[in-house]
């Protein structure tokens, strides 16, 4: 029981990080109205990692300005 426990909080761990490294990338690739909220997003990230990246996901496209730079393109 206590190895499930353990490879969970593994799984979980490795899910925040993939979440909090691609909401990095994103700030960092996306144009802002001004480059002060570029910094403020990354500071935020930086602070408060879990909960920026999730608001940072659900809200970027009113944030944003011109296309989305796919990471994959």
């Amino acid at each position: 029981m206590a190895a499930f426990i353990i490879l969970c909080m593994i799984v979980l761990a490795v899910l925040f990080i993939a979440l909090w490294f691609s909401a990095i990338v994103s700030v960092i690739k996306s144009d802002f109205e001004n480059d002060n909220y570029k910094i403020l997003w990354i500071l935020l990230l930086f602070i408060f990692p879990l909960v920026s990246s999730i608001v940072y996901f659900a809200i970027r496209e009113q944030i944003t300005i011109g296309p989305e730079y796919s990471e994959f393109a």
